[in-house]
């Protein structure tokens, strides 16, 4: 697999813009095509979903996600809901939750096996858990 270099809205931090699992990369509008053509080169099976979450592009800072599912912030609008649930497989979960800390995607480091949660979730833990 190569390793490449670029700039999503003219900076380097990717993190902030993308996230990705095994089977899914939400992207906002307006990011370099080739990019997207490159990544679903080194994976065809990849559905490549644009999108944003309460209208805003920084789709990994708001975002944590796994295999099983993502936990999104209250924040993001029915419509944004909406079309995520329908682009994805019925049993990927989608959990909405209302908390001051919604920035889970810098706040959340998961795998399939588990979670590394920033102490500001404490007060959500168990319904991140139980997701």
């Amino acid at each position: 697999m190569p390793i490449v270099k670029e700039n999503v809205y003219g900076g380097p931090n990717i993190g902030v813009f993308l996230r990705m699992n095994n089977q899914y990369l939400l992207y906002p509008s307006k990011i370099n095509p080739k990019l997207l053509e490159l990544i679903q080169e080194m994976d065809p099976t990849l559905n490549c979903i644009e999108t944003f979450i309460a209208k805003s592009s920084v789709l990994g800072s708001y975002v944590a996600m796994n295999s099983f599912g993502m936990v999104v912030p209250h924040l993001i609008s029915d419509e944004e809901l909406d079309t995520l649930r329908g682009l994805m497989q019925k049993n990927f979960q989608i959990v909405e939750i209302e908390t001051e800390s919604n920035a889970f995607g810098n706040l959340i480091l998961c795998n399939d096996q588990g979670a590394i949660l920033s102490s500001k979730l404490q007060d959500i833990q168990d319904i991140i858990a139980s997701a």
